[in-house]
């Protein structure tokens, strides 16, 4: 049996892998998008999505997180789910209050 090359564009004769191949997205030289965030980040991107003048694709595109994900964050956390864990190196914010020192007669 002779061996030879298939043509550019060519069928293999296997549809179902021929279809396959023709989906296959580009490879993207484009920057690199991070595949997690902190919770931190997420609250943050969820919450930009619920701006009356930003939709979901418009803050998922500029963060690159796939929609599906932020619409998920979103309900995470609407339901109280996804929150950001006290930092306990944080300073604690001042008080509107002056301190008072009472003493005993």
């Amino acid at each position: 049996m002779q061996d030879f090359e298939r043509p550019a564009g060519a069928t293999t004769g296997d549809k179902a892998g021929d279809e396959a191949r023709k989906r296959e997205a580009p490879i993207s030289a484009g920057p690199a998008v991070p595949r997690s965030w902190s919770d931190e980040e997420k609250v943050l991107i969820a919450q930009e999505s619920f701006e009356r003048d930003l939709s979901v694709v418009e803050v998922a595109e500029r963060h690159g997180v796939p929609v599906r994900q932020l619409s998920l964050w979103g309900k995470l956390l609407r339901k109280g789910k996804l929150v950001v864990p006290p930092n306990p190196t944080a300073p604690e914010p001042e008080s509107p209050f002056a301190a008072v020192a009472v003493e005993s007669a």
